[in-house]
């Protein structure tokens, strides 16, 4: 299975998808790819190019060899064609005949505000250009999860209910 977890900056991606590997490890092999490392730890600012060639490689490396996939990230980024790069991870699931359950999401900007100046990781200048570019790129075939109001463990199984659909 390829699970998309992709919107807001500061809406609980990251932890959500680690949360979702520790959930699966002792059922099948599972890989998280955190877009993140590629663009602020392997190459700091990488080009989005890149990032999502190195992305894409990847996944079709876990996903040729059996492995279920989370990729997580803002992924909101277009190819110089206006199609998201997410497009090419869904035609690598297509490839290799692998389900996929894609998640948006998304929470109030004063609440991401209030959740990055506690991480302190963008400006928040940044976290409202992120926001802006994501829900501009929302899709419909995404299951929306506003994670506001929400404890990890309220999204968390949220996100499992919808799997096990």
């Amino acid at each position: 299975m390829l699970i998309l977890i992709r919107g807001n900056a500061c809406s609980g991606k990251s932890t959500i998808a680690e949360k979702l590997r520790n959930y699966f490890k002792d059922l099948k092999k599972t890989a998280v790819i955190h877009t993140t490392v590629f663009y602020w730890e392997m190459v700091f600012g990488d080009s989005s190019d890149v990032v999502m060639e190195n992305t894409k490689r990847i996944l079709d490396n876990y996903l040729k060899n059996g492995y279920d996939v989370i990729l997580e990230g803002t992924l909101s980024n277009r190819k110089e064609d206006g199609k998201l790069y997410i497009m090419d991870f869904l035609k690598l699931a297509k490839k290799y005949n692998v389900p996929t359950k894609e998640f948006f999401f998304e929470a109030d900007l004063c609440e991401l505000e209030k959740r990055e100046k506690i991480r302190k990781k963008i400006p928040i200048k940044r976290l409202k250009e992120f926001y802006e570019r994501t829900h501009q790129t929302k899709r419909k075939e995404e299951i929306v999860i506003d994670t506001s109001k929400k404890s990890l463990n309220q999204v968390l199984k949220e996100v499992k209910k919808y799997l096990k659909n």
